[in-house]
């Protein structure tokens, strides 16, 4: 079972770990472990069942919090990483 807290944790964790990706590769392990389907936010999101009827909705709506926030990240270190890439590719056969 997850809570508000680890929630958080991992939140901050996927996100130091995004801004420190340095390659397009170590960016799509990132997602996969966090978003895949069976990373970490997917199988909190198949715990949502065992948690309180009360607590569901509150529950759900900050793990698709951090799941967005996730996605993001990783969209915008993505297009980062590929306007290096694209820069040192053109700066070598220059």
């Amino acid at each position: 079972m997850f809570n508000p807290e680890q929630l958080e944790k991992l939140e901050e964790e996927a996100l130091n770990k995004i801004e420190t990706s340095r390659l397009l590769e170590n960016l799509d392990q990132v997602r996969v472990f966090y978003l895949g389907k069976k990373g970490i936010l997917t199988e909190f999101l198949k715990q949502l069942s065992q948690i309180e009827k009360e607590q569901r909705p509150k529950m759900g709506q900050l793990l698709n919090a951090v799941k967005e926030t996730i996605q993001q990240k990783i969209l915008e270190k993505k297009e980062i990483l590929e306007q290096q890439t694209l820069a040192e590719n053109l700066r070598s056969h220059a």
